[in-house]
């Protein structure tokens, strides 16, 4: 179906049939996707009961810090490594269909953006929600949510970074090969491995540039700002409070809303990058020209 450019059905007639076969190809290897979501459905087990019902006390600090930092790990690893995929599996059929003027990127980038959605998403918001009652983590209806909300934003940056990088590969062997290194690179600069006064000055664009680390300040903001944690003099020698823990961190200054402002940016940049080098990565054929005649050669 080739359609001409201009009309309503230029963009909705090629945006629904690549929406119905995009959904009909990563939904039609039912093994892989048992796999993937047994392995998540396992590590969410594993994390909930390694941390499970962790107490408000001195200890479960440390502890609360590191499973928010594995939740914000997990959602960075799964996405991104995961889309990473998509487009070069699809890249021989969609050249040869982009060639024929059959659609423009537009349709194809969002379509195969709407597909990841729900085998993303739903799942994370599904594992996250099990985790966070599991471990026990900072009780009431306003903490949930905001943790969930920071995960999806998450989950979106991770999804966006995911189409870059699939929209940059162009063999499907490349994506589980260079994916992880980036996602790597990021949890390097998250603020839990490195304490960020301590980044050199030359490496700070890849601390400014990680989208793990605004989720997991934001997650360790909802957790500890203003909480309490018992002290036991007998078994522990320094006791401090939720706040302090932000300042060790050098956390004390970060704002949820600042830090989601900042992913809901990223998410925007990422798709924009993603569809930019989709329009650029295009095949491109040399005119026919009229002879003299007036026939193309």
């Amino acid at each position: 179906l080739r359609l001409e450019r201009g009309g309503i059905g230029a963009f909705w007639v090629p945006f629904t049939l690549l929406l119905a076969r995009t959904w009909r190809e990563q939904t039609r290897d039912t093994a892989a996707l048992t796999i993937k979501y047994f392995m998540n459905t396992f590590f969410c087990l594993l994390f909930g009961i390694v941390y499970l019902r962790m107490a408000r006390d001195q200890i479960s600090i440390q502890d609360r810090t590191g499973i928010l930092f594995f939740q914000a790990m997990n959602q960075a690893f799964g996405a991104a490594i995961g889309i990473s995929k998509i487009i070069p599996q699809q890249l021989k059929v969609v050249s040869r269909e982009r060639a024929a003027r059959m659609y423009t990127p537009l349709p194809y980038y969002l379509s195969t953006f709407l597909v990841t959605l729900p085998l993303e998403l739903v799942p994370g918001i599904g594992y996250g929600t099990v985790v966070y009652f599991m471990t026990g983590l900072r009780g009431g209806a306003g903490h949930y949510l905001t943790y969930l909300g920071v995960m999806t934003l998450e989950n979106f940056a991770g999804i966006g970074l995911g189409m870059v990088l699939s929209a940059s590969f162009t063999s499907v062997e490349m994506a589980p090969q260079l994916a992880p290194a980036f996602v790597i690179l990021f949890l390097m600069f998250s603020g839990f491995f490195l304490n960020e006064n301590n980044v050199p000055v030359y490496l700070i664009w890849f601390r400014e540039l990680s989208f793990i680390r605004y989720a997991f300040q934001a997650l360790c903001v909802n957790e500890f700002r203003d909480a309490t944690f018992s002290c036991d003099p007998a078994t522990t020698q320094t006791c401090i409070d939720g706040n302090e823990h932000l300042e060790r961190l050098n956390f004390d200054e970060i704002t949820i809303w600042g830090n989601c402002g900042i992913l809901g940016i990223m998410i925007v940049g990422f798709n924009l990058l993603a569809l930019g080098i989709v329009y650029y990565r295009q095949p491109s054929y040399l005119a026919l020209m009229p002879n003299k005649q007036g026939k193309a050669l």
